[in-house]
């Protein structure tokens, strides 16, 4: 006897590690026919068959559907016989490895190559900083459109939200070094029209060195701004470098781990029937 059933389930995903994630989807059925008492189900496995096969295309739009597990269900508080079928979905992060991950950090790179304008060169320096500020923005919003909302942050909010604030504080770094520039009664050894007042001051000598100095100094140096402000900007490359490398070792190291791990799935039944069991305990 054969029976075809077209049903429509849901499954509660953990988007922790979105877009490299790996869910396990369950189906539980049930013989309302006769109690456990009367009715034992048993798997019919034999060689490589499980009991349950997929017929279907495994590589879908966003996942590729990974192994089936059938198995009984003894230990239930329900007085029929059932059994529950496990099927694992590993999402396909191709798309957002381009889009999201490779679109950022293209924008972080032009981000960085403002370091390298003109250290008083403050305005297009901060233009270019937050136009890529607002696209990172926008691709942010765009993802949040596409994912169900979490109360918890996704591994793809992680590098969003280190894409965004990363620019910020390259345009701090730009601010202050423009401010320290900027700054009133700041000597500045490039700017010729200094020297021309120095001169018209009356020349080079001890009395008139005293009165400049008594201006243009800082702990009884004189201050060359346009030095400091490129010695600020050299640690600011240092600093975006280091930053930068740093959370993308440990980013990507993080989420192919978590992409390339074991996917037995009796293994993540199981987990994903321990963490039902323990939700189930805080609820009561």
């Amino acid at each position: 006897q054969k029976r075809e059933d077209f049903i429509d389930w849901t499954c509660d995903y953990n988007l922790l590690f979105y877009p490299f994630d790996t869910q396990v989807c369950k189906m539980t059925f049930e013989v309302q026919g006769g109690t456990k008492d009367y009715l034992q189900l048993e798997v019919d496995a034999y060689d490589n068959f499980t009991g349950v096969d997929y017929l279907g295309d495994k590589l879908l739009l966003e996942y590729t559907v990974g192994d089936m597990l059938l198995k009984v269900i003894n230990d239930s508080d329900s007085k029929y016989a059932q059994m529950k079928v496990s099927l694992t979905f590993t999402r396909r992060w191709f798309y957002h490895g381009v889009n999201v991950f490779l679109q950022s950090v293209l924008l972080l790179i032009v981000s960085y190559m403002t370091f390298y304008y003109r250290v008083d060169n403050f305005q297009d320096r901060v233009m270019v900083s937050i136009t890529t500020m607002i696209v990172i923005a926008n691709v942010q919003s765009a993802i949040n459109t596409m994912v169900p909302k979490t109360s918890y942050l996704k591994m793809i909010d992680y590098f969003l939200t280190y894409s965004f604030n990363i620019i910020v504080v390259v345009m701090i770094y730009h601010t202050y070094i423009s401010v320290h520039i900027q700054e009133q009664f700041s000597p500045n050894e490039d700017d010729k029209a200094l020297n021309r007042v120095r001169r018209l001051g009356g020349g080079e000598n001890e009395k008139n060195d005293k009165l400049w100095n008594s201006f243009f100094t800082e702990g009884g140096k004189p201050v060359d701004r346009m030095k400091e402000a490129r010695r600020i900007n050299k640690q600011g490359q240092i600093f975006f470098v280091v930053a930068f490398l740093l959370f993308q070792i440990v980013f990507w190291s993080v989420a192919l781990s978590e992409f390339y791990s074991d996917k037995n799935i009796e293994k993540m039944t199981a987990l994903e029937e321990l963490r039902e069991e323990e939700a189930n305990k805080k609820v009561v």
